[in-house]
Parts: structure tokens; C-alpha cells; sequence
């Protein structure tokens, strides 16, 4: 009985062991997968800032690129080369280009740099300026303000989104090479905790049901033992009985 309980108490110590394994790498896996979602919203996140930094720096360029067209143009109707149909349709494109310009700066993501922002709202109010002067029949003006403050705060804004343009870019194919070990690790995990928990647990009932067997067995065995004494008991006192009246 004492080797049966202590076969016993190891089975379940068995079990419990393989339980809590088991347990451990379910925990483990679930672990990764979060982590793997973490990745994937890092990811999207950094690819949203990466689309406003693109996306701003080529308003910007393209505002630059119109300002200075309508000075040209404004400049040109002053000596009689364009006309003023010309001249109005540069300065609807500049104004429609610091429109597009504005509503990217109006969804300036959390975390970009407070100079940076105040830059990118200078550049906005320089255009305006121009967009102001060539309106009031002034393209020299114009021309003078383009090619002053104006200049400026694009090298300097063209600068800033170039930084996060790099950060981003390097942020995502970071995010994307973990993302990818992460799901790597999990597939590996999974595709190894699925065969390992059906080897575990065919031993554990297979241990249970030799063990079951065994104590059958055993009683068989002792129940036999007993009706061999009892038979021989039986017939020990059956002799006796007979032998007794003979004497």
C-alpha cells in the first residue's frame, strides 16, 4: 500500500508539473501576442506621423514653389509680359496651396518639437504675407518677403520634418524587425506547446490507467491469495473434523 501512495503522490506531482508547465507557456505565448499588438499599434502610430511629416513637408515645398511663381508672374504683368489673368490664377494656386499647408499644420501630431511647430506656423503666415502683398499690386514687395523670412523658415522647417522623417523611418523598421520575432517566437511556441501537451498528457493518462490496472491487479491478487488461505483453512479443518472421530 505504501509503494502504491507513493506512486501515486508522484503521478500527481507529475500532473501538476506538467499543469503548471503547460500553464506557463499559455501565459508565455499570451504574453507575445500582446507585446505583438503593442508592435503592430507602435507601428501604426509611427507610420500616421511618418504620412503628416511627408505630407507637410510637400505642401510646404509646393507652397514655396507657387509663392514664387506668382512673384514671377506679378513681377512680369508689371512690365506688360503677362497679364493679369495670369497673375490671379499664381495667386489662387499659392492661396489654395497655403490652405492645404494650414490643414496639416491643424493636425500637427502629439510629441513634434514646439520650435519645429512654431516654424511651420511662421512659414503659413509668411505665405500669407505674400498672398497679401501680390493682391494689393505689390510683387516686389512680394518678391522681398519671398525671398526673406520666408526662405528661411522653409530651410528650417524642411529640416525639421527631415529629422522626422529619418526618426520615423528608423522607428518603424525597428517596431517591424521586433513585431516579426515576436511572431516568430509565438508561432514556435504555440506549434511546439500543441504536440508537447498531447505527448504530456497521453503519458499522464497512460500512467493513470497502468496504475489503475496495477491495483486491479493486485486485488485480483490478494483476493486470490485470500481464497487459496480460506480453501486451505477450509480443508486443514475438514481433515481435523474427520480424523478426530477415527482416532
Amino acid at each position: 500500500m505504501r509503494t502504491q501512495s507513493d506512486a501515486s503522490r508522484r503521478s500527481w506531482r507529475f500532473a501538476a508539473l506538467t499543469i503548471g508547465a503547460l500553464i506557463a507557456a499559455l501565459l508565455l505565448a499570451v504574453a507575445l501576442i500582446f507585446s505583438s499588438a503593442a508592435g503592430a499599434e507602435r507601428i501604426a502610430r509611427a507610420s500616421r506621423d511618418l504620412q503628416w511629416a511627408n505630407s507637410t513637408a510637400t505642401a510646404v515645398t509646393v507652397t514655396r514653389a507657387a509663392a514664387a511663381q506668382a512673384v514671377v508672374f506679378g513681377i512680369d504683368e508689371e512690365l506688360g509680359v503677362a497679364d493679369q489673368v495670369a497673375v490671379d490664377a499664381a495667386t489662387a494656386e499659392l492661396v489654395e496651396n497655403v490652405d492645404v499647408l494650414e490643414a496639416w499644420l491643424a493636425s500637427i501630431p502629439t510629441g513634434v518639437d514646439a520650435d519645429l511647430q512654431m516654424t511651420l506656423a511662421e512659414f503659413a503666415d509668411h505665405a500669407s504675407i505674400v498672398v497679401g502683398l501680390l493682391r494689393d499690386d505689390r510683387p516686389v514687395a512680394a518678391d522681398a518677403a519671398r525671398t526673406g523670412e520666408f526662405d528661411a523658415s522653409y530651410a528650417t522647417a524642411m529640416a525639421g520634418l527631415g529629422t522626422i522623417q529619418t526618426d520615423l523611418a528608423a522607428e518603424i523598421t525597428a517596431s517591424e524587425t521586433t513585431a516579426g520575432r515576436v511572431a516568430l517566437t509565438t508561432r514556435t511556441i504555440v506549434l511546439l506547446l500543441i504536440p508537447i501537451s498531447a505527448i504530456l498528457i497521453y503519458r499522464f493518462l497512460a500512467r493513470s490507467e497502468l496504475r489503475r490496472r496495477r491495483v486491479t491487479m493486485e486485488a485480483r491478487v490478494d483476493a486470490a491469495e485470500e481464497l487459496s488461505k480460506s480453501k486451505d483453512e477450509f480443508i486443514a479443518g475438514i481433515s481435523h473434523e474427520l480424523r478426530t472421530p477415527l482416532t
